[in-house]
Order: C-alpha cells, then sequence, then structure tokens
C-alpha cells in the first residue's frame, strides 16, 4: 500500500527510486507505530497505510524554548499522542491535514494564522554615523534576556538571517 502511494505521489519516479522511498516510509511507519509518542509522526504516514480515517487532531498548543514549536495532540484509535513540529515543518503538515480532510486541521490552521500574526514586527533602520541601526522588539529582548553590552549573532543560510546570543566575554 506504501510504495502504491509512493507512485501516486510521484508518477514519473523510476520504480527503484519509488521503492527506495517506500522502504524508508516503512521503517518510520514501525518505527512511529511502536512508538508514536516520539517526536513527529508524518500525518502522510497515516494515508499511506490506510489509517487516516482513525486520525483526528485533538488539540494543538505551542510553546517557546528559543523558536516556537508547535505540539499536535493527535487522536489515533482512542488514544492521544502528542507530536512536535519546528514551524517549518508544521506548514506542509497543516496543507497535508486541510486537503485530506483530517478532523481538527482547523485547530492547526487558526493555531499558526495567531502565531504568524504575533511573530510580525516591523521596525525602522536608521543610520547612525557610518552603522545602520534598529531596536528589537521587547518580545525577543524578554525572550533571549538581551542587555546592554551582550553580543549577538547573526546567521546567513539560504538567504535567511538568523539571530544568535552569544555568551558575554569578559
Amino acid at each position: 500500500m506504501i510504495l502504491e502511494a509512493v507512485r501516486q505521489e510521484h508518477p514519473d519516479i523510476s520504480e527503484k527510486d519509488a521503492k527506495e522511498i517506500a522502504a524508508k516510509r516503512t521503517n518510520t511507519w514501525k518505527h512511529a507505530f511502536d512508538d508514536l509518542q516520539d517526536v513527529g509522526v508524518y500525518l502522510s504516514l497515516f494515508k499511506d497505510v490506510g489509517e487516516l480515517p482513525n486520525l483526528r487532531i485533538e488539540q494543538v498548543t505551542v510553546e517557546y524554548p528559543i523558536l516556537p514549536l508547535i505540539v499536535l495532540e493527535l487522536s489515533y484509535k482512542g488514544k492521544r499522542y502528542p507530536s512536535h513540529w519546528d514551524l517549518d515543518d508544521i506548514k506542509e503538515q497543516l496543507e497535508f491535514a486541510i486537503k485530506n480532510q483530517i478532523p481538527g486541521s482547523e485547530k492547526l490552521q487558526n493555531t499558526l494564522e495567531r502565531l504568524e500574526m504575533e511573530m510580525i514586527d516591523t521596525r525602522r533602520v536608521r543610520k547612525v554615523g557610518n552603522s545602520l541601526t534598529v531596536s528589537i522588539p521587547e518580545s525577543i529582548t524578554n525572550l533571549f534576556r538581551i542587555k546592554d553590552g551582550d553580543y549577538l549573532s547573526f546567521v546567513y543560510k539560504y538567504g535567511e538571517v538568523k539571530v544568535k546570543k552569544e555568551k558575554n566575554v569578559s
């Protein structure tokens, strides 16, 4: 059943590659099925093995260790399991949940819309001498516990910039 799902998903793929993807999904499914409490169970696995009708998103919460972490509480055959996702991966899961009409997907969509609204904070850049400066939102200074004299690192990767707080060096 998983191999057939891979063939439908990737119609132009070679048989060898299709079998390889199916084998990986089978191993992932077996591992996830043994312990559904494991980090993040891809919702497509339930479809691949014909268990999608038994899946339901019961609750969606957001945790903030540093970056938002979305926790889905999935209900599968009467048992509840937490599934943890970062912001990038959860968007793909939401798209899948809506497309396949998984009960509770509207909870996930509402949470993500609210989260994205909370995360937008626009600041004006100003020129001071030879430098460009911008103020840091209070929510960020509180989250990272940034204070006068701290160092921030800017990590550039694939056109994105991430900010990391460095430890003070005395």
